[in-house]
Order: C-alpha cells, then structure tokens, then sequence
C-alpha cells in the first residue's frame, strides 16, 4: 500500500490517482520514463518494440503501416519537386532525425532508390543521403544489436552502388553518340579533341596509297604511327571520356588490320599493338580513379 504524496491518505499502489483528494499516484521519475512517442499495436493497442513486424501481444503483422513522420513529411515534399538539381538538393539537405525507427526508415528508403535512379545528380545525392544514415545510426547506437541490422543493409547496399555507378559510367560513355541535342559546338570540340587519331589513320591510309603506287610511303607510314601512340598517350591527361577512349581503342585495331594491306606491315602492327596496350592503361588507370566523367 502507498501513501499519497498531496494529502497523506492510503492508496492501492497500481491506482493512478489518490481516491480521497484526486492528485496524481505517477512519480515524478516515472512521468520521466513514459515520455516520448510510444508506437501501438493497431489490433489490440499494446506497446510495439523498435522495428517489430508483428504485434508481440496479439501476432497481428504490421505491413508499412506504421510510417514515420519525417519520412512522410519527406516524400511529400519530394513528390512536389519536378527539376533533377532542386530534387537532389532536398535529398542531400533533409535533415533525419534521431530515433532508431527514423534512422532505419531512412536508410531502407535511400536504399532503395540508389537502385534504378537514371539521375546523375538525383542518384549521387541518395548516396549522400545513405552515408548519413549510417553515420548517424553508427554514432547513436552502433553498440546496440538493431545496428546489426542497419550494417548489414549497408554492405548489401554498397555493391550495388558499385554496379549502378559502372552502369552510368557505361550511359556516360554512349551520350555523345546517343544525345539528339548535342550542338555543333560540342561535336566540333570533340572532333578537334581527337584529331591525332584522324590525322594519324589519314597517314596510315595514305602510306597504304603511296605503296600502291608506286612510292615509298615509310615517313607517312611512321607519322602515323607516331600521332596514334601519342594520342593514346595522353588519354588520361586531357580527360577523354569513355567513347573517346573506345576510339583509341579502335584506331589500335584498325592499325593492325591496315598492316596486311602492305607487303611489309611490321610498323603498322607494332603501333596497333601500343596503341591497344596504353589505351587499356590509361582506361583502368581512369577507373581507378573513380573518374565517372
């Protein structure tokens, strides 16, 4: 039996408030303890544990039901923005909060939208949104046994940021050709970009002329191979993008199959050859780098 505190008089200790003045039975530390948002069961209204699929209580299966509300909160205002730059801003701004049911709405969330997002700058700013999920989850409760959870959504997410980012790479690689609105502007700076590698199959075409008719074509034969193996060369140093380093590429190939037009294609062949190899250096070296340009 307790005593209350307001007027001295006998009270049951379950009771929750004093039956002969009226005043509260909850203590002050235990008003402390039940503070806060406390999430129910929707079926029979008891208490529901951080991250629970099914009702404890009565077994009832909570089915993304129960949404936080700064995710709701999100997703409207995400739903109401149409351009890719101020889309991608709110994804990287938005603020999570602190809970752990926040914490792992959010990460499922950006999880999810990593994969597929054809968005350069949407898809970078999900990556963004991810690693603070899981910075944050990591600072809060990486030594509770619900972050096991949240790590293992990670490594799982990881690879496939991996394979989405190869796949916009390989998008990245096809828009010169693939883009209707490029302008002459662009085509011509692409043109002049790689105008070693034009000029150096013209000479090798002309070597092939000139010992057909008659002439000795060795100097063209090498300025050719010189303005190939130069251009491959600098690859990496002028930025080239991925069709760019496919051109290279083809040029290496196209040097060798010039070579058995002539009698003696020894010069063709070598310089198809390191054509090949250092375009393929310098494109791993691009790769290492994580250049997606």
């Amino acid at each position: 039996m307790a005593y209350c505190a307001q007027c001295g008089g006998q009270i049951a200790d379950e009771a929750k408030f004093c039956i002969v003045c009226g005043a509260s039975n909850v203590s002050p530390q235990k008003q402390h303890e039940i503070t806060g948002t406390v999430i129910k069961c929707p079926n029979c209204g008891d208490s529901l544990k951080p991250f629970a699929i099914a009702c404890t209580s009565c077994g009832y299966e909570l089915r993304g039901a129960l949404v936080s509300e700064s995710v709701r909160e999100f997703t409207v205002k995400l739903e109401h923005i149409k351009t890719e730059e101020e889309r991608a801003d709110l994804v990287r701004t938005f603020p999570i909060p602190n809970t752990k049911e926040d914490i792992f709405d959010f990460i499922i969330l950006a999880s999810s939208n990593i994969a597929g997002e054809t968005r350069k700058l949407v898809f970078e700013a999900w990556i963004v949104k991810f690693e603070q999920c899981y910075q944050k989850a990591e600072l809060i409760f990486s030594g509770d046994a619900d972050f096991t959870r949240i790590k293992n959504i990670y490594e799982k997410t990881l690879k496939t940021i991996k394979k989405e980012r190869t796949r916009h790479k390989l998008r990245t690689a096809g828009g010169v050709v693939t883009n209707p609105s490029m302008s002459f502007s662009d085509l011509f700076l692409f043109v002049i970009k790689n105008a070693g590698v034009w000029i150096g199959i013209a000479f090798l075409i002309a070597t092939i002329i000139d010992y057909n008719t008659g002439g000795n074509g060795s100097m063209l034969e090498l300025i050719g191979a010189i303005l190939l193996i130069a251009s491959a060369s600098v690859l990496n140093r002028r930025k080239a993008t991925y069709i760019e380093f496919i051109i290279a590429g083809l040029s290496g190939i196209i040097s060798i199959a010039l070579s058995y037009a002539l009698r003696n294609g020894a010069v063709f062949q070598t310089a198809g050859g390191l054509v090949l190899i250092i375009t393929a250096f310098q494109f791993f070296r691009k790769l290492s780098k994580g250049d997606s340009k």
